[in-house]
């Protein structure tokens, strides 16, 4: 089942997986990284960060709190930090085993590319998503963004050169 994100007044909504505790003692330095590039920014905004950060921490195989972190990005107008966030949590954040909770965050940011980014940044992630998840499931979801997005002749395109290159 894909997962949606889906944008409310100040967070983000989609609720998912809880996971076993983990700590990544390189994402510490990761972490600082993030939070000394937003110094510039309010400090509700850097303090919402923290908390996120602290969050993902605690329950780092929790993807509904990844989807939030990457959400409260780009509801304060930082796609590059959402990205971030979201290759973070795919790479690092969310233990290999736990398959539904990577693919919950692949997926939301497939749909958040899809309605942010450009379409050769949607492609790109798209073609990453599909050497590190299941291919149908990434194809089905990718068509699903398409036929959303109601450009029809995209879609036939795309699907028909996607199936034509799985051959």
């Amino acid at each position: 089942k894909a997962v949606k994100v889906v944008e409310s007044k100040s967070k983000l909504q989609h609720l998912e997986d809880p996971g076993f505790e983990w700590e990544d003692p390189a994402s510490e330095i990761a972490i600082e990284e993030v939070l000394e590039k937003v110094t510039d920014e309010p400090n509700a905004v850097v303090d919402e960060y923290k908390e996120f950060e602290k969050v993902v921490r605690s329950d780092p195989n929790n993807a509904a709190s990844w989807l939030r972190y990457m959400a409260s990005c780009v509801h304060h107008g930082d796609m590059g930090r959402a990205n971030m966030v979201a290759r973070r949590a795919v790479t690092s954040g969310i233990d290999h085993r736990a398959e539904a909770a990577r693919w919950s965050v692949w997926a939301g940011w497939l749909n958040l590319e899809a309605h942010y980014g450009t379409r050769e940044s949607l492609e790109s992630l798209f073609t990453e998503a599909s050497k590190f998840n299941d291919a149908v499931k990434v194809h089905e979801h990718y068509a699903q963004l398409l036929a959303d997005s109601l450009n029809t002749v995209d879609c036939c395109e795309n699907l028909r050169y996607r199936s034509a290159s799985a051959r």
